[in-house]
């Protein structure tokens, strides 16, 4: 009985994202690339060779195992269940390809089953849509913001300003990067000369 080869997968060195981090794990759920080892880079000459390649290389092309979602003009969508708008990631490349597979392994259903479907929409909906939102700048919560103001008589009043969504996105933005560290946290978990 000979040996199965281990397939390799690509992605981009240097910072990780969501996007790509959960395709790959996608794709390690799936037949054609269980167990697949992951390789970091940009280097083209390395990519070419792989097995498959995702968020790197500027090319979608399910036929050569291709998932990236950089190139000018691309506008790929899920396309069913509604799902017609939101630009995909290469998690929702990866997941339009191979998520029903993953779905109905993971719960012991076949690929055909009606629950599979109902399943696969539901995990778009509720988990992938927003990763790919996110990777493609779509702001997915409006921060609402109420200023106290106190009246005459010396109450508390909460009154909204006309221009409270540009108070809203700079009071974001200010609690981001005041109170969190979590981004320079994560950039120092990358290899050093891979930012």
């Amino acid at each position: 009985m000979g040996s199965k080869a281990v397939k390799t997968i690509g992605t981009h060195s240097g910072t990780f994202h969501c996007d790509e981090a959960l395709g790959c794990f996608l794709l390690r759920r799936t037949k054609q690339f269980a167990n697949a080892t992951v390789t970091r880079s940009r280097d083209e000459q390395i990519l070419q060779n792989l097995d498959c390649v995702i968020d790197v290389g500027g090319v979608y092309d399910h036929s050569r195992h291709r998932y990236d979602h950089h190139q000018r003009g691309f506008n790929e969508v899920l396309g069913v269940g509604g799902f017609d708008q939101t630009k995909l990631s290469s998690a929702g490349l990866v997941y339009k390809h191979f998520g029903r597979e993953v779905v109905a392994s993971e719960c012991g259903l076949p690929v055909e089953h009606p629950d599979t479907e109902t399943l696969y929409l539901a995990m778009y909906r509720h988990f992938v849509e927003g990763v790919d939102a996110v990777d493609n700048g779509v702001e997915q919560y409006q921060a609402r913001v109420s200023k106290k103001r106190k009246t005459e008589n010396g109450e508390a009043a909460v009154v909204e300003d006309s221009d409270s969504d540009v108070v809203a996105v700079a009071t974001v933005e200010k609690v981001y990067l005041e109170e969190t560290s979590l981004g320079n946290r994560v950039g120092a978990l990358n290899a050093p000369g891979t930012r």
